[in-house]
């Protein structure tokens, strides 16, 4: 398994690179990600955030946000490394993460917490990024 620096360095690689992840959300949208090595007694190995200072940029903080983010995205080590190796870009992503979230495999697991009230979300266009990358349940 990759160690904590390690798995840190290759998020700073690929999310930074793709605030389409982000798209149709207001500035100022903060998702928390946690990343845990898979087992059911570990705690988050690696925690980081990305906010969404424009079209063209999100910013990635290392630890958890300073205020309540918007979504809390879980992930087994293998499902980030996963996704992160397997999508060149965006759309790839949302298509591998749908994946993951409906058949999940043994240390390839993630789940998410809304974190805010949804008609909040709805209002900060989580309503149209549902509807662009395919998220059913916002639907």
């Amino acid at each position: 398994m990759p160690s904590a620096e390690e798995l840190m360095e290759r998020a700073k690689g690929f999310y930074p690179k793709h605030p389409d992840l982000m798209k149709h959300l207001e500035t100022g949208a903060l998702w928390e990600y946690r990343i845990r090595p898979f087992t059911l007694d570990s705690s988050d190995k690696v925690v980081f955030n990305l906010r969404k200072l424009s079209e063209n940029e999100v910013r990635f903080e290392e630890g958890p946000a300073k205020e309540k983010p918007d979504l809390i995205l879980y992930f087994t080590e293998n499902a980030m490394i996963k996704l992160i190796e397997e999508s060149n870009n965006v759309d790839t992503y949302y298509e591998n993460y749908r994946e993951i979230l409906k058949s999940p495999s043994v240390g390839i697991e993630l789940d998410y917490k809304l974190n805010k009230p949804r008609l909040k979300l709805v209002r900060m266009g989580y309503q149209e990024w549902a509807n662009t990358y395919k998220f059913q349940a916002w639907t």
